[in-house]
């Protein structure tokens, strides 16, 4: 701990890390649980309640940590990644049988602007943040969903009735990835590109292999 302060953090700077590691701890140990749980349950329920609301402590930490201390905008990008999957995720719950509505369009145009807006960023300033090949990768990735939730009203009804479970599964590991990144890349910085990427690719491996059974579920 006096590590942080060796560095020269303030009071309140430090203050905002300690609310942000221990909001993303608390997400990722939810998270873990539910791995092992049965699903579906009261409990389950509620620990992604719980999740998400880590998830928006999380973001509300980062932005302080941006605007008042100067904090890395790509640890940013994987908090905007793991909240914009959870809450995808989440919402695909409640619009399974309405299909996506103005929150949905909302959040998903929201999270394109972000990921648009970043590389304008990057462009600019010339340092997209630890490393190109990264953040790229995660601002593809939460690119890529919310185009997908965008336009998946094409499909009408009937297609989220059919998707819902494996869009729940695939965007709930997907949040929990990113936390995970987030976590592993600031802990172990100096393993670089390994430490950022490797987390995610784990849990994209993971994501499919519960996707697979859920494909064959029919609510």
């Amino acid at each position: 701990m006096n590590e942080f302060w060796a560095k020269g953090y303030s009071d309140p700077h430090m203050l905002n890390i300690l609310v942000h590691v221990g909001f993303g701890t608390l997400g990722i140990l939810v998270g873990l649980v539910q791995f092992a749980r049965p699903k579906g349950d009261r409990l389950h329920r509620l620990a992604g309640r719980v999740f998400m609301a880590c998830g928006g402590m999380v973001i509300a930490t980062s932005l302080v940590g941006i605007a008042s201390f100067n904090h890395d905008p790509f640890l940013m990008t994987l908090t905007v990644a793991a909240f914009y999957h959870g809450a995808s995720g989440w919402r695909v719950l409640k619009i399974k049988e309405t299909g996506p509505g103005a929150t949905d369009h909302a959040l998903s145009a929201g999270a394109l602007a972000y990921c648009l807006g970043y590389v304008l960023y990057a462009r600019v300033s010339g340092d997209p943040g630890w490393s190109a090949v990264t953040i790229y990768a995660s601002l593809g990735a939460v690119g890529t969903v919310a185009s997908y939730d965008l336009l998946r009203n094409i499909g009408g009804a009937e297609w989220l009735r059919r998707t819902w479970l494996c869009e729940h599964v695939y965007k709930t590991v997907g949040a929990l990835g990113a936390l995970v990144s987030a976590a592993v890349g600031n802990v172990f910085e100096d393993l670089g590109v390994v430490a950022q990427v490797g987390p995610s690719a784990i849990f994209l491996l993971l994501s499919l292999a519960f996707m697979l059974p859920a494909r064959r579920v029919r609510h």
